[in-house]
């Protein structure tokens, strides 16, 4: 029982560690002024997780795809980096995935955030990966670790879910 009581203790020092770096209980993704909710990424999940057609999704996917996401907009603040609503919509009708969960306002806003990304990337002098490298994400231990080498999702969030990139 000894050991059981100092594995649980140990368990629990080390989340509280790794949540002592993180957003509040309501935020999944900060970068800078950019915030994403934890609500945000459960809707999400919840509808793309009724669409097999976009392939397997986790939470933790969809987390980092906030983390990209937030990271982007910071970038583009901070590089006074412009886009307009046409240059998404070029690339929105240029591709025509996701139309079925485009059909909900979650999945219609997840998609032209990924259309507004390639676009920020896109307009980048250099490597958005590169620029990525310079800022540091915080997300919910829930959703795992973001690790800024892969630039991914990483280890375990609820302990009942594991989560990670496929």
């Amino acid at each position: 029982m000894t050991r059981l009581k100092t594995l649980v203790v140990a368990l629990l020092a080390g989340l509280l560690l790794a949540g002592c770096a993180s957003p509040p209980g309501s935020v999944a993704v900060r970068v800078g002024d950019q915030e994403v909710s934890v609500r945000r990424v459960e809707d999400t999940y919840s509808l793309l997780a009724q669409h097999p057609e976009v392939g397997s999704v986790s939470r933790a996917s969809i987390a980092g795809t906030f983390v990209v996401t937030a990271t982007l907009q910071e970038i583009a603040d901070d590089q006074n980096i412009t886009v307009t609503t046409q240059e998404v919509e070029a690339l929105l009708a240029e591709d025509q995935l996701f139309t079925e969960v485009r059909k909900d306002p979650v999945g219609e806003e997840f998609v032209r955030e990924l259309a507004l990304n390639t676009v920020i990337s896109n307009k980048l002098p250099g490597d958005w990966r590169s620029e990525m490298a310079k800022y540091d994400p915080q997300l919910n231990p829930r959703y795992g670790v973001w690790n800024p080498q892969t630039q991914r999702v990483e280890g375990f969030g609820v302990l009942a879910e594991p989560v990670g990139f496929q």
